[in-house]
């Protein structure tokens, strides 16, 4: 859908999903998506040590390479649960990341507990706003329904859609 719409998305992926979808992964490298850091195993980076920290944004990297190459750095990160602290934002940066928070989602990361198309596409409309960073999870199904009628919601309400990158 972001194809059709010629809409690029930055996916911030995690190692499990790189390893276990590297076609996937391939096909957002080559449409020019931005393919970004969400660390090798989901850890709670504001609760790791800086070695552990270290580790969970190069392995991740070395994995995408490994799995895509040619495919870029990961410099944009976005942390696991959305938890951060001035620390680990503070690593990141001297890491060269970018740290990349989202300002909308919902309950969508339970594949078995969706929303209702209409019920998700309602709460994306209401949570837009000026600078809106909306994240969902690949494993919402709902998402893949209401994307390409969310981004006519957001043009149509004079909103231009930017790649975080």
């Amino acid at each position: 859908m972001l194809k059709e719409k010629d809409v690029k998305g930055t996916f911030f992926l995690n190692g499990a999903y790189i390893e276990s979808s590297p076609d996937l992964v391939k096909r957002m490298v080559d449409e020019g998506h931005v393919v970004g850091n969400h660390g090798r195993n989901h850890e709670n980076m504001s609760r790791v040590d800086a070695e552990t920290f270290l580790s969970e944004v190069e392995s991740n990297n070395d994995l995408l390479k490994a799995s895509v190459p040619g495919a870029k750095y990961m410099s944009c990160y976005r942390p696991p649960y959305g938890t951060v602290t001035e620390w680990d934002m503070a690593l990141a940066q001297e890491m060269g990341l970018r740290t990349v928070l989202y300002s909308w989602t919902y309950y969508d990361y339970d594949p078995d507990e969706q929303a209702a198309p209409a019920d998700a596409l309602s709460q994306a409309e209401r949570g837009l706003h000026d600078g809106c960073v909306y994240m969902f999870h690949t494993v919402g199904s709902t998402n893949a329904a209401i994307i390409g009628d969310l981004i006519d919601f957001i043009r149509a309400e004079g909103y231009t859609i930017e790649l975080i990158g």
